[in-house]
């Protein structure tokens, strides 16, 4: 792109609903050289970003490095990190992924020691470079009259924030929903469809230190007649009345 400074740079667009996209926006001259950064990979935390580049010192052809989002923003990165010699080789490294609980990392070398060209590696994640810990959250939504599943919008946020922070779909065949939430922060989410009573939760991961999962299975009531429902949450301004 015209306002790139290297051969191939880094940028962030932001998603604005499901059909629209914003502008896209160059992470600036922390994370790009003029070399080729390339296979970006944010971690489960939303915070930790992995990616592979041949414009900072490192022991091979392309090195991986790790960099931490500063702030809520999504434009402020620390100073990008070499992974060192255990996980970056004389030769080329790249496509680095970490699944959401960080025990291994999986990536492509083009060290001497594979079969071919280029292999694909899985190492154990060193403590030092593994994201923040995170706790997914998973369950069914079903329908509390007949327990049919039920294809639902669950929107979580930060309640010591105050803003959203993510979004979730259940699965209209099985109402299967997951939610990866950061941990050291407190949470509300709550499930809503059009027809029925949303139904909201909370969940405090002040305290969490790693990986955990958690099953949450949430029931929406139809609204009608007679329904009754139990309110687990209810926010509201402060010094306010407004629900």
């Amino acid at each position: 792109r015209d306002d790139g400074i290297g051969n191939k740079d880094l940028y962030v667009i932001e998603k604005i609903n499901d059909s629209l996209w914003a502008e896209p926006q160059h992470l600036g001259p922390m994370l790009n050289t003029v070399d080729s950064e390339t296979s970006p990979f944010l971690a489960a935390d939303n915070r930790t970003l992995y990616f592979a580049t041949a414009g900072f010192p490192g022991y091979g052809k392309k090195d991986i490095f790790m960099s931490k989002r500063i702030g809520e923003g999504r434009l402020e990165w620390s100073a990008p990190v070499n992974l060192g010699s255990q996980l970056n080789t004389p030769k080329w490294d790249a496509y680095y992924t970490i699944p959401a609980d960080g025990s291994y990392v999986y990536f492509v070398s083009y060290d001497a020691s594979g079969y071919g060209e280029s292999d694909i590696y899985r190492v154990k994640m060193p403590e030092s470079l593994k994201p923040s810990p995170i706790v997914l959250v998973q369950g069914v939504v079903r329908s509390k009259k007949d327990e049919t599943f039920i294809s639902s919008e669950i929107v979580y946020h930060s309640l010591t924030k105050g803003i959203e922070v993510g979004r979730a779909q259940s699965d209209p065949n099985t109402g299967a929903y997951k939610i990866v939430l950061p941990a050291g922060d407190a949470y509300g989410f709550s499930a809503t469809k059009d027809g029925y009573i949303p139904v909201s939760a909370s969940m405090d991961l002040t305290e969490v230190t790693k990986y955990e999962e958690v099953e949450r299975n949430l029931y929406l009531a139809p609204i009608e007649e007679g329904a009754r429902i139990v309110i687990n949450n209810l926010y509201f301004d402060t010094n306010k009345h407004d629900i």
